[in-house]
């Protein structure tokens, strides 16, 4: 990749360089490249990489230099560089991008609630091994509560079109089917606020000593464009974040035991802050110990509402990641309107961009009326699929409802998992971003998403098994009134 062969972050300290108490930290993305017949920088030889470490330190000289010559341009209550001193470092050579890292936000909305219940016991698992080619089944068998809707998420995904039929003697298949694979062996990143298994550690199982161990792990927190390892779980959250669950529920609706799509895939935690110039540094660290084409991304998070935040440096190093064999999914938004133009990711080439349905209530039509976009999702033409957009995060056995959430950031985070279950099913495929794409889009349920923008596609996730069964009324009924 030659358009861009090296990126560094220069830290303003205006309290230091002015000794202004009012003045605030900011940070810019400064993008360089030495020649344009540079490799990455990680593929170059040793030499190279001496002969660019010491034109940074060049080029950071220069910099302060220049930003000491032309203090007095400042505005030194925002502590921004003025546009002048901009388009001075701009002309410096190598020098390629001069941007202001930008923050971002998590596309999420929280709702809580309580429930009751009922059950299921009715499908084929020959006839479902035969439709999905999968070396193997299992199911999660889940009651359905028409109220609370409590493991919808799951269900939705793994069967066809739901279509209420009136005085009908059937309800709604709740149980979620998924791959005896079910992501083992699969790295899912997360980069968001951070890890709390306290929440609930049902989710979080090791499986430790068994045949399907797997690992969930905090790899570090990062600040300030600053990466640091983390050594204890409880140290993994971003303390200045107001939303500190919100990296938890992420991660259970990816991969947890009880609530999650892909049960036995790995998980890594990256708890960040929300400038751009932190998920640079999360996508660079995930470049440097992912396995390729055994690694999916999740990032649920994005520009503030009528904001746009794209930024070239986070471009780059998605392009890296993708020709590198990593496959990155992230939230649509939650702008309530078209979001494709000039956002940090759904305008991202090598992404996969995720929008809701709204799963989180039913009218008279039962399950068939969560087949339409939610109220809050984002959408427009970079929207490759929906999914469901609630999640209740329930414990297992009694189905108890400890929290309901809302957002892109959880359909995203489901989707995440049906990559996972699909490249451990399929553990000879090398996958890459465009062939995972191509396999979604296949699997997707086509034309099903009532009342959808027309320049939207129209796609909702599916894991590839399409059979939709129905359990009898009376069934439900006896298990509603049985001790």
């Amino acid at each position: 990749m030659n358009n861009c062969s090296f990126i560094f972050i220069i830290f303003i300290i205006f309290n230091y360089l002015f000794h202004c108490l009012l003045a605030e930290n900011n940070y810019y993305l400064i993008s360089i490249r030495r020649s344009s017949n540079d490799k990455e920088y990680d593929k170059e030889s040793v030499s190279t990489q001496i002969a660019i470490n010491e034109m940074v330190n060049d080029i950071m000289n220069d910099i302060y230099e220049i930003i000491e010559n032309h203090k007095e341009t400042y505005a030194l209550k925002d502590a921004y560089l003025s546009d002048e001193v901009v388009k001075i470092i701009k002309k410096l050579p190598n020098v390629i991008h001069c941007k202001i890292s930008k923050r971002t936000v998590a596309f999420r909305s929280i709702n809580t609630m309580e429930n009751n219940i009922s059950s299921n016991k009715y499908y084929n698992s020959e006839d479902i091994l035969n439709e999905t080619k999968w070396k193997g089944l299992e199911i999660q068998e889940n009651q359905f509560n028409n109220e609370t809707l409590a493991y919808s998420h799951l269900s939705l995904i793994s069967q066809g079109q739901y279509k209420y039929t009136e005085n009908s003697n059937y309800t709604y298949d709740n149980n979620y089917y998924f791959p005896s694979t079910a992501g083992k062996g699969i790295d899912l990143y997360v980069i968001d606020s951070g890890l709390n298994i306290n929440l609930h550690e049902a989710d979080f199982d090791t499986y430790k000593n068994t045949p399907d161990e797997r690992i969930i792990t905090c790899d570090g927190r990062i600040e300030n464009g600053e990466f640091n390892p983390v050594y204890k779980m409880e140290d993994c959250l971003i303390e200045s974040l107001d939303d500190d669950e919100h990296g938890t529920l992420v991660s259970i609706a990816a991969i947890g035991k009880i609530n999650g799509v892909a049960k036995k895939a790995n998980l890594h935690m990256l708890a960040t802050d929300y400038g751009d110039s932190d998920d640079l540094t999360a996508l660079d660290y995930i470049k440097q110990h992912a396995t390729p084409h055994k690694t999916v991304v999740n990032i649920s998070r994005g520009c503030e509402y009528g904001v746009e935040c794209y930024s070239q440096s986070i471009q780059n190093k998605i392009t890296e990641l993708i020709n590198y064999g990593i496959i990155i999914i992230v939230s649509a938004g939650n702008t309530y309107e078209s979001n494709c133009i000039g956002q940090i990711y759904t305008s991202c080439e090598g992404v996969i961009p995720i929008g809701a349905i709204s799963n989180n209530y039913i009218y008279d039509l039962g399950m068939e009326d969560v087949y339409e976009p939610a109220i809050y999702t984002s959408y427009g033409e970079c929207v490759d699929l929906f999914a469901p957009g609630t999640i209740r995060v329930s414990r297992e056995g009694n189905n108890e409802i400890l929290e309901m959430v809302s957002g892109t950031s959880f359909s995203s985070a489901i989707t995440a998992g049906v990559v996972a279950t699909i490249m451990s099913e399929n553990s000879n495929i090398d996958y890459t971003f465009y062939l995972m794409k191509e396999k979604l889009i296949d699997l997707s349920l086509k034309d099903v998403i009532r009342d959808l923008d027309e320049n939207t596609p129209n796609r909702f996730l599916n894991n590839g098994k399409k059979i939709v069964y129905q359990s009898s009324k009376s069934d439900v009924l006896l298990d509603e009134f049985s001790d």
